[in-house]
């Protein structure tokens, strides 16, 4: 994904001169010059460009769906996250309207809400503040008022009812996920700590009989 990333990021680089060719981290112009009398006026405007293009500074900028400012916080990320999945609540409060039963609209919100809220936590779940966490709990508490109505007491009945995890439990499930899978992989491993433990792998005989050992 590195080479796309970059690509991504410099598209808009020189998008007005004709000829260009611009591949990862690789930018050649081409100006077509008399041998007898050269005017490299025109190089020197595009190279100009490309300077001033340069020199912009983004406050922010969003890559596969991840917001990061400039002070390498997720606030801006959690905001854009909490509108996105808000809005989408207006579906629940329609089918509660319509008499649609509390099983069917938990399912709903699990389909069409939820993974708003998940998207990508691995990469900004451990990094969020209190207020940050609280905001994005926030759309789940709703989404459990509207499900279960009149029944609604607090927070952690309506998990319990619904039979569902807090928000931060589902992140940090998810961070747990991802670090077993690195620790699994023989060249991603070396994205971890050096003291990070050795997976635990089990193997099962021909007569059903299991033993654990450390994987290398």
């Amino acid at each position: 994904m590195g080479p796309l990333c970059f690509l991504i990021l410099i598209n808009d680089a020189l998008t007005n001169t004709p000829h260009r060719w611009k591949y990862v981290d690789d930018c050649t112009v081409a100006v077509s010059l008399s041998n007898k009398n050269p005017d490299y006026s025109a190089l020197q405007t595009t190279l100009n460009s490309l300077q001033e293009w340069s020199a912009e500074i983004l406050r922010s900028a969003k890559m596969l769906g991840v917001t990061v400012d400039d002070q390498l916080t997720w606030k801006l990320h959690v905001t854009a996250t909490v509108r996105s999945a808000a809005y989408r609540l207006y579906m629940l409060r329609r089918l509660k309207s319509l008499g649609t039963p509390a099983d069917e609209l938990k399912g709903i919100y699990i389909t069409f809400i939820l993974p708003k809220l998940m998207y990508a936590s691995p990469v900004w779940s451990s990094s969020l503040t209190c207020t940050q966490q609280q905001q994005l709990e926030n759309v789940q508490k709703r989404a459990c008022r509207i499900i279960l109505g009149p029944a609604y007491t607090d927070y952690d009945h309506a998990l319990s009812t619904l039979d569902l995890p807090t928000l931060a439990t589902r992140h940090q499930a998810a961070l747990i996920k991802i670090g077993r899978g690195l620790l699994r992989h023989s060249r991603l491993r070396n994205l971890l700590p050096l003291n990070a433990p050795l997976p635990i792998h089990t193997t099962r005989h021909k007569r059903g009989h299991a033993t654990q050992g450390p994987r290398n």
